[in-house]
Order: structure tokens, then sequence, then C-alpha cells
């Protein structure tokens, strides 16, 4: 067993392309890769950033290795390994006034609404939420940045769905608020998605589950 944990570790070398979507590399990453450089010094890593669905599009051209990402949409030949959820949430500015009940989809009708691209699992959440009641949201605006978005429901400029942990400092300063809604926003599934057999990368998939059950971003399943 040491023997073939060693050449595993020896064969961890030359150039890994990691792809991770910014809720990932905003809480895990920094613990991930000085865990990667300590224990596999000679494996170079090239990071990517990016919305899950340009991740999965990656993936599937074979221009990633392994991705850390939610709800993948992905071929065959990429292997995925649930490992957790991400809690999603309506947020706001305590400039922003709203009903003191629980929230419903035409109580944020009006307002200026904030998400990631489409297909992304934050915009997806928010359209399915207004969907089932048959609401349509009337100022939708999209960016690829998860840090944007925050700043711009800290300083109220509007409202969004957001991952409840990324924001939990936010939360307890008391700068956003979580608001109660009747309906729950859908939760997102992380996974860790790679090219090929799993077995491959399963020394490097464990590091990464480790990683992020510590950042905090995800429930295990």
């Amino acid at each position: 067993a040491r023997v073939t944990a060693r050449l595993r570790t020896l064969a961890l070398r030359g150039v890994l392309r990691l792809g991770a979507v910014e809720s990932v590399a905003l809480l895990a990453l920094t613990r991930l890769l000085p865990l990667l450089t300590a224990d596999y010094p000679q494996l170079k890593v090239a990071l990517t950033l990016d919305v899950g669905s340009e991740l999965s599009r990656k993936l599937n051209a074979g221009e990633l290795d392994i991705a850390i990402l939610t709800d993948p949409q992905v071929n065959e030949h990429v292997t995925v390994e649930a490992v957790g959820t991400i809690t999603l949430d309506w947020m706001a500015g305590h400039q922003i006034k709203l009903p003191r009940r629980e929230l419903r989809p035409r109580d944020l009708q009006r307002l200026p609404i904030y998400t990631m691209p489409s297909p992304s699992t934050i915009y997806l959440s928010m359209a399915h939420w207004f969907a089932a009641a048959d609401v349509e949201p009337e100022h939708v605006n999209s960016c690829n940045s998860l840090a944007l978005l925050a700043r711009l429901v800290i300083e109220g400029q509007g409202v969004a769905v957001l991952p409840t942990e990324l924001m939990r400092p936010h939360i307890d300063s008391g700068a956003v608020r979580v608001l109660a809604t009747r309906m729950k926003v859908k939760d997102g599934t992380m996974a860790v998605a790679s090219i090929g057999p799993v077995h491959r990368y399963r020394v490097l998939i464990r590091k990464i589950n480790k990683a992020l059950q510590e950042s905090g971003l995800m429930a295990p399943l």
C-alpha cells in the first residue's frame, strides 16, 4: 500500500488544468492550492475561473482535466462525482424596503435583480423561483462576477440569489440580510468533474473534497 501510494504521488507531475467556479475560488482554493504545492512539488496548476456552464463546455472539449462546479452539464467521457450541496438564498441590503412577512415572487417582481448569466445554477434557481408562481421579473441584470453581485447587494442596488456561506461574513456583520421567502430557492449540487477514469485523479479529488468541506461553502451529501 505504501509503494502504491508513493507511485501515485510520483505520477502527479506536469500541468494540472483545474477549473473552478468563483464561489469555490473565494472560499476553498486558498486551502487547496497550498496543499497541492506541498504534497506534489512537481505538479503545476493552470487555474481557470469561470461560470459552471463555461467550465462544462471546456470539460467536454478536453480543455480541462478537473473542474469544481455546480450542476455540471457534461458528456459521457467526463466523470462526475457529487460532493455536497450549496445553499442559495435571496439576499438584500437593508436599504431595500420590503414587506415584513414571508416574501412571494410578486414582492420582488419590480425590483432590480442581479444574477449570474444563463444557464448558471444561480440564474436557473432565480428563474425557476419566479416561474413557479407564473411571475416575470421586470429588471434582470446579469454579471459573471459573484464578488460584484455581492457588492451590488451590499450597496442596496438590488436583490440577488447568492450562496449563503459565501455571504456569511456580510450576513453576520448586518450588511446583508437573508430574505424569508414562502418558497425556498433551489439549492445547487457541488461536484468534481474529471476527464477519463476517476481513479486517475482519486487522490486529488479527496484533497479537493477536504478543502471544500473545511471551507464551509457546502454541506456534505
